[in-house]
């Protein structure tokens, strides 16, 4: 129904006004699955944001699950910020994960340019890095890294190609970023690295791709 509102800054507004004028929580924990679902259709909005976010801070557990998980699924990095604080306070949280997807998930959208939000990602990326734990978390971090493409993206790749739970993974991050980094200074490095991945990786697919770009970086001139 919010969505035959012709006007998409309004469409949210009902389910906010309820929302704000539940007094019990379970109310107010019902509406925030639907009200998170209209701002993932429109895009974010200040306005909501601010009222999501302050039910972090809610008295009901019920609340503060239901506001995580609607800022976990933002369509834009403005929670981000947010969602590491929370991974980083409580890393027993049952929504550990949870957060940690979706931060890094706006995290990637800001490197890949599909999100104009000045989050510095590159900074984002280093700490999530020091707070994932599961193999799930990183492989979320790996598969966010593939659009980072930055030379400390490349450095944060490397140690989990040593990992036999996720070096195919991050071999295909480096690949999908080595080709921007290839045109820096940086050209010596990512061969390097490629060269690493075709000599160690047992799948035929990454080995030829690695091979390929690799073959492309003119080598290091001496001096």
């Amino acid at each position: 129904t919010a969505m035959k509102i012709g006007a998409a800054g309004e469409r949210a507004d009902a389910v906010l006004a309820a929302f704000q004028n539940a007094t019990d929580a379970k109310t107010k924990a019902a509406l925030l699955r639907p009200l998170g679902a209209i701002v993932k259709a429109m895009g974010g909005g200040p306005r909501v944001y601010e009222v999501v976010k302050s039910a972090l801070s809610h008295n009901d557990a019920q609340v503060r699950d239901a506001a995580v998980r609607c800022l976990a699924d933002w369509p834009d990095a403005t929670p981000a910020t947010i969602l590491l604080e929370l991974a980083e306070r409580d890393t027993e949280s049952a929504h550990h994960t949870l957060v940690l997807r979706g931060g890094i998930r706006m995290a990637a959208g800001v490197a890949a340019g599909r999100d104009r939000s000045s989050l510095d990602v590159v900074a984002y990326f280093k700490q999530a890095n020091r707070v994932v734990q599961t193999v799930e978390e990183k492989m979320a971090l790996v598969s966010g890294l593939g659009s980072l493409k930055q030379i400390e993206g490349l450095q944060m790749l490397e140690p989990y190609l040593g990992d036999p739970e996720l070096q195919n993974e991050a071999a295909l991050a480096v690949i999908q970023i080595a080709p921007a980094l290839a045109a820096t200074e940086h050209a010596a490095a990512v061969k390097g690295v490629l060269e690493k991945i075709a000599k160690a990786t047992l799948d035929p697919v990454i080995r030829n791709r690695s091979r390929m770009i690799a073959k492309d970086i003119p080598p290091k001139p001496q001096t």
